[in-house]
């Protein structure tokens, strides 16, 4: 049976006929809306008349022209530029009525706070990488995207349990959970399935929202979110180097997707329709801290309560979507990277429900 691919490059959604038979009376991607051609097409060969890789979220891609803005990072990031990847590799393929690719910038700072626990404590402080690629791609005002590229670092079996050794913790932790210290993590074969998947994911848990910004002569342009994950060779290039586990017996009566904290992600956690762990981790990569304890971050103190609450966004309570906040420090960076004024941008927390969806603007408080 013929597969069909969405020509947009950087979608690369692919099903078979019957797959699709839903949508294909529009011939329309089910993930992103652009056109569904059959696998081999000219309308997705090259000018050079070669077929494009099957995704371009592959390891170790570089580009050697420099990106339009690129930050120093604190201690936690060592001074260094952050990943860049082949704008030419994205290029190729993408036929005259299909988004491409404009520019990209580069992120690469740290996400520093401290956390009071509840009730007191031992004052925990943290200094983490926030490392990601943007590219802001799109041809008509309709079709305007900022993917969203977080780089990682994948270690499979043994080398997962080498990873938590290396990182200072025990080696008998690792084989238990951080609650309840139940036993049965194991390390997990990591594969280019389960980076889609956990892209998928991502992409599922945080892509709903967009920015919008409205120039003084009344132009508006809208922009929606999408986020991959892209595995790196070389850990220096990682946002995050991480284990790849699944969970037995008790550890899985705990967690089930196996995802346990910021190095241990689950090999299971990849149900599109579930928020869990792992999109948590997504809002540190992107800059948000935690929102449990009590929070020190950019000169702020806030008090947040305990973990786990109903309705208090995902940096609280993991099960829960990310609320309107969680965007900004992402939105900030996009903001600055493509030179759109703070004060004629918005962030809207679901671009398919603009007139009854959450609306914030950017020059407003970070906590607001």
């Amino acid at each position: 049976m013929a597969n069909y691919v969405c020509s947009n490059l950087i979608c690369q959604y692919t099903a078979t006929f019957s797959a699709l038979k839903a949508f294909f009376v529009k011939k329309t991607c089910p993930r992103c809306g652009h056109p569904m051609v059959q696998e081999g097409s000219s309308k997705l060969k090259t000018s050079t008349g070669t077929t494009p890789s099957a995704h371009v979220g592959g390891p170790a891609i570089r580009l050697p022209e420099p990106p339009l803005h690129a930050r120093s990072g604190g201690s936690g990031s060592g001074g260094r530029s952050g990943p860049t990847l082949d704008l030419t590799s994205l290029k190729q393929g993408v036929s005259s009525h299909q988004t491409r690719v404009k520019t990209n910038a580069v992120v690469n700072k740290s996400l520093v706070y401290t956390m009071t626990p509840v009730g007191g404590g031992s004052i925990q402080n943290y200094d983490m990488p926030v490392k990601y690629e943007c590219y802001k791609s799109g041809l008509a005002k309709q079709d305007l995207e900022f993917t969203i590229r977080i780089p990682v670092k994948v270690y499979s079996g043994a080398d997962a349990h080498a990873l938590w050794v290396n990182k200072g913790y025990s080696s008998s932790s690792f084989y238990k959970t951080a609650w309840g210290d139940e036993p049965g993590v194991t390390g997990a074969t990591f594969s280019d399935e389960v980076r889609r998947k956990w892209s998928a994911k991502a992409n599922k848990c945080w892509g709903k929202a967009g920015v919008i910004w409205t120039k003084p002569g009344g132009e508006i342009l809208q922009y929606r979110l999408r986020f991959e994950f892209v595995v790196v060779d070389d850990a220096a290039d990682a946002a995050a180097e991480v284990a790849c586990v699944t969970t037995s017996g008790r550890a899985a009566g705990v967690n089930p997707s196996g995802t346990i904290d910021a190095v241990r992600w689950g090999v299971n956690d990849i149900d599109p329709d579930t928020i869990g762990p792992i999109c948590h981790e997504v809002g540190h990569l992107i800059g948000n801290p935690d929102e449990y304890g009590t929070i020190e971050y950019e000169g702020q103190t806030r008090a947040w309560g305990d973990g786990y609450q109903t309705g208090m966004g995902i940096m609280n309570n993991p099960d829960n979507p990310p609320l309107i906040r969680n965007y900004k420090p992402l939105a900030l960076e996009l903001a600055n990277g493509f030179s759109i004024p703070l004060a004629e941008a918005e962030l809207v927390q679901n671009l398919a429900t603009i007139s009854s969806s959450t609306r914030h603007r950017l020059n407003a408080h970070i906590w607001a």
